[in-house]
């Protein structure tokens, strides 16, 4: 798992610019897809529901753990939860 621990040590800033950024809309589409609350979500990843709706906003950005932890929550690959575009094309 190499290439985890190379994954962890880029900043927020680093993941937006690879990724384009999208994950506001991104977790929050996913979240919905699946049938959770940010209640639900928050005690699966074992942060607060505050921290849910902050990311969800926009107002903050998880940490790469906290990535990982919410894509394993979601089912979903790291690349489309932080970079949603192509799933929203499908559901518009």
């Amino acid at each position: 798992m190499e290439h985890w621990d190379n994954y962890k040590e880029l900043t927020s800033e680093e993941l937006e610019k690879i990724t384009g950024g999208n994950f506001p809309s991104s977790l929050k589409f996913h979240r919905l897809i699946k049938g959770m609350t940010q209640d639900d979500l928050a005690k699966i990843v074992v942060v607060d529901t505050h921290t849910i709706s902050n990311w969800e906003r926009g107002i903050t950005k998880p940490c790469a753990e906290d990535l990982f932890n919410l894509s394993s929550a979601l089912k979903e690959s790291m690349d489309n939860l932080w970079d949603g575009r192509d799933q929203f094309g499908v559901y518009k």
